[in-house]
Formats: C-alpha cells, structure tokens, sequence
C-alpha cells in the first residue's frame, strides 16, 4: 500500500472504485491487476492500492479490501 494513502483518503471524496484486467505481457499471461481509486478533491484519481492476482473474482477483490484496511490500521 501507499505510505501517503491516510492523506488521499482525507481529501477525497466517498466513492471508491474498483476494477480489474487482464495483464498482457508474456511473464503476466496469467494473471490480472485489481486496483482501488478514488477521486481526489481537484476531481483526479487518485490509486488507493493494487494487486496482482491470478483470477478477478470476489475473493480477490475481499484479498485487496481487507489488505487495505490492515494497511489503514
């Protein structure tokens, strides 16, 4: 996680997003990227963490929430 994300989350604004892709590259053929951003106050986003996973499903967006929130603590 980002050492400045207690900052980002102090001046951003309460929607979180998520998402997901496929990573196409030949030593990540198999796996995908899930990242959390918000929108910072100047209405840029602003990446709250990532992960590389080897499928994007629920599980692994709970994995990349819950790392986050251990992370915040």
């Amino acid at each position: 996680m980002f050492k400045c994300q207690s900052n980002i989350l102090k001046a951003s604004k309460l929607i979180i997003s998520l998402d997901g892709g496929h990573l196409k590259h030949p030593l990540w053929g198999c796996f995908q990227i899930l990242v959390c951003c918000r929108k910072n106050s100047n209405d840029q986003d602003a990446i709250l963490g990532m992960a590389i996973v080897p499928t994007k499903s629920d599980e692994q967006y709970s994995f990349l929430l819950d790392a986050m929130m251990e992370d915040k603590e």
